[in-house]
């Protein structure tokens, strides 16, 4: 695995991410592409974490297991889709037990304004 890499828009969309659950009754998860940031995120935080991005980019990588999953970076995934931005940067990686690159859900919901 590459320490870092790049998505495009297309893949960003269709990254599966598994806090964003569907209200339409049947629970499924949603995608990046489909879900909306006032339905998940404190907009304050997120219009600030957009601003930041749109002015410095995005510092660190949104991390992705198996190339499908979005485990962490959903604000900055979401600021991604919204400002149109042509390459992400992206960690991919496949073992989700490794607590070097995988991140628990308590790690990955600290609230910080990771750029």
């Amino acid at each position: 695995m590459a320490a870092h890499e790049h998505i495009n828009q297309h893949q960003l969309r269709s990254l599966l991410a598994l806090d964003f659950v569907s209200d339409d009754g049947n629970g499924r998860e949603l995608t990046i592409g489909e879900a909306k940031p006032e339905d998940w995120f404190d907009m304050d935080h997120y219009n600030a974490l957009k601003d930041d991005i749109a002015k410095n980019g995005i510092q660190r990588p949104i991390k992705v297991l198996h190339g499908r999953y979005l485990n962490e970076g959903h604000h900055r995934a979401m600021a991604a889709k919204e400002l149109g931005l042509s390459r992400i940067p992206a960690q991919n990686f496949s073992d989700a037990t490794d607590p070097d690159t995988y991140d628990t859900h308590e790690q990955s919901t600290s609230w910080k304004l990771y750029k």
